[in-house]
């Protein structure tokens, strides 16, 4: 979803498919398309604190955590 300011990543990897590597590589993706199309504009993408393979997908695709509640944690892309 592309914003003024920010786009933000929303994604899911099919239960089949999850444990793959498809989500660092569908980040590398987004991160790819917004740069082409946006430049430099603010790049979030929000995940549940207990859904650590998300978490491990978005650090390992050089985001970084942002803002943290109990509900959800926030991550940019640097």
């Amino acid at each position: 979803e592309k914003y003024d300011k920010e786009v933000i990543l929303n994604y899911q990897i099919a239960p089949k498919e999850r444990g793959k590597g498809l989500a660092s590589k569908m980040l590398q993706m987004a991160i790819k398309i917004k740069e082409e199309n946006w430049g430099n504009i603010r790049l979030l993408a929000f995940t549940d604190p207990k859904n650590i393979a998300s978490i491990k997908s978005l650090l390992k695709a050089g985001f970084v955590l942002a803002s943290s509640t109990k509900k959800k944690k926030c991550y940019e892309y640097i």
